[in-house]
């Protein structure tokens, strides 16, 4: 029997089609599997494209990729994607098997491919890293019942990636990084509003311009500045979707002074313009319906 606070909420969005080509959020849950519950997900012959998320909170889980297995503990996630060879269980010595998952629909499998091969399928997820505290607003988002359109669905999609990736990052690089490139990640996110450039970082961090990019890029694989523009982006997207300013103002909060330039890292980063992402609002007050579905353990597919 599941507790009230676990469920699991799927979404159907009208005329979704029209949007394949933009991420969009599927489905979130929070499942708790307990012996003799039977939880098995078979991905060989599913009719769902999806991108799938899943962390272990407690208990123990199997995750079968080919001829491979991972048993998967508190504190690790996996990525995989349906239809695909995998299947995945409770543990059969394992009394329960609790779990968070989210799924996102397969426009993702571009740059979730890219995760996968960079980090591998399974990795160590903190319960306060960015990814999680993202899945957790995303999850009050769905209880209560606020998700709205197709278009909310696509803007937290966008924002769980970009969690992800900065989590993988940040997290599983985190042992490789050195100390000069955690200083600087440290004062981007502290300073991002400001008129940085590597100049003035490599000062704050008492390093050559040469030996902080060098480092940034051992670490990191990409530069100091790609990662300021990344995070300036994934604030902007977030302030996009919550307040009223214009473009423009946006920009200069997030330490842009030009909008126009604005604008073209927003697009490189995103996929389309901070115009068009932000329109999603406008338009799922005309256009959009949304059916929300709330589906009992035994028919979830999570």
């Amino acid at each position: 029997m599941m507790d009230a606070q676990y469920k699991s909420i799927e979404y159907q969005f009208r005329d979704q089609r029209l949007y394949e080509d933009y991420y969009a959020l599927s489905s979130i849950g929070w499942e708790y599997w307990a012996s003799p519950e039977v939880y098995y997900r078979d991905c060989r012959n599913s009719a769902d494209k999806q991108c799938v998320f899943q962390y272990t909170v407690s208990g123990e889980g199997t995750l079968v990729c080919d001829r491979s297995s991972y048993q998967i503990k508190p504190g690790q996630a996996f990525l995989i994607e349906r239809p695909g060879q995998y299947q995945y269980y409770r543990s059969p010595n394992a009394d329960h098997w609790e779990l968070r998952f989210i799924t996102l629909n397969i426009a993702c499998l571009k740059i979730w491919g890219d995760l996968t091969e960079r980090f591998g399928r399974v990795f160590e997820v903190s319960e306060d890293s960015s990814v999680m505290r993202c899945w957790h607003q995303i999850y009050q988002t769905a209880l209560n019942n606020e998700m709205g359109s197709f278009y909310s669905a696509s803007g937290f999609a966008y924002q769980f990636m970009m969690q992800l990736y900065n989590t993988l990052i940040e997290s599983c690089r985190a042992q490789n990084m050195s100390d000069v490139v955690q200083r600087c990640m440290a004062l981007i996110q502290t300073e991002y509003k400001n008129d940085l450039d590597l100049t003035y970082l490599s000062k704050a961090c008492n390093v050559s311009v040469p030996y902080l990019s060098k480092r940034f890029n051992e670490s990191l694989h990409i530069s100091p500045i790609q990662y300021l523009n990344r995070y300036r982006i994934e604030v902007a997207s977030s302030l996009l979707l919550r307040s009223h300013g214009r473009i423009e103002e946006v920009a200069r909060e997030v330490g842009f002074s030009d909008a126009n330039y604005f604008s073209r890292v927003f697009k490189k980063v995103i996929g389309f313009s901070p115009r068009e992402y932000r329109q999603q609002e406008v338009r799922r007050k005309v256009e959009d319906h949304t059916i929300q579905m709330q589906i009992s353990p035994e028919g979830i597919v999570g």
